[in-house]
């Protein structure tokens, strides 16, 4: 019989490390124009939601829970996904709760701005350089019909699609159970698994845990 082909080599899963997006949160943008502040909100709120792009960008007012009750109060946001009509209900914590009180505050229009995602994908590499988020990535493109394999930089590489892996992935990291994301992100485990990354310094960490540091 024929020999089975090995299976192709494939890139990394492109996510933010916790320290790279605190790198983001904490860059000064208040030379930076408006649409620049923008993008790098809704990369946030993607991040912290799991959501995609298209659902975070057409996040309305009537959709979050718990805004006008007080302060304090947690914030829901339910949505019905524009792909697949799917009705989910995310908790808006953290940065994401903080970005949408200010811009409730300032009288916005909308939850999260309103922007193309070519838009947002070319102005979220500039302010990635900014953050200094240059950690080698390799990612695999196709080209002729032919795979291949490149390392670059990761601010070369940011879109608003790494904001849905990050979430998943620092979930998992941080010990939430897959079966919770489910209900947040995904419809299969199998698919949820495609969107969570590793760190190989983390990887080692644990196995010294486990097995003892040599």
């Amino acid at each position: 019989p024929a020999a089975k082909r090995l299976p192709t080599v494939k890139g990394d899963v492109l996510y933010l490390r916790t320290a790279e997006l605190a790198r983001l949160q904490n860059l000064d943008l208040s030379e930076a124009t408006d649409g620049v502040r923008d993008a790098l909100d809704v990369l946030l709120i993607c991040s912290a939601t799991g959501q995609r792009f298209s659902d975070v960008s057409g996040m309305e007012w009537s959709e979050i829970d718990g805004l006008i009750a007080n302060a304090s109060a947690p914030l829901t946001w339910s949505i019905t996904e524009r792909k697949n009509s799917v009705v989910r209900h995310v908790p808006l914590v953290g940065f994401a709760s903080r970005i949408v009180r200010r811009r409730h505050a300032e009288g916005c229009t909308h939850p999260t701005p309103r922007l193309s995602n070519p838009f947002v994908n070319r102005e979220l590499k500039g302010i990635a350089a900014a953050a200094g988020l240059d950690r080698p990535v390799t990612v695999v493109k196709t080209v002729g019909g032919e795979r291949i394999q490149e390392t670059r930089p990761l601010h070369e590489c940011v879109t608003t699609h790494i904001g849905r892996k990050t979430f998943v992935t620092l979930a998992l990291q941080s010990g939430m159970d897959a079966q919770e994301l489910l209900g947040l992100t995904h419809d299969d485990l199998r698919t949820l698994r495609h969107y969570a990354g590793h760190d190989a310094e983390r990887r080692r960490d644990q196995m010294n845990q486990a097995f003892g540091a040599k």
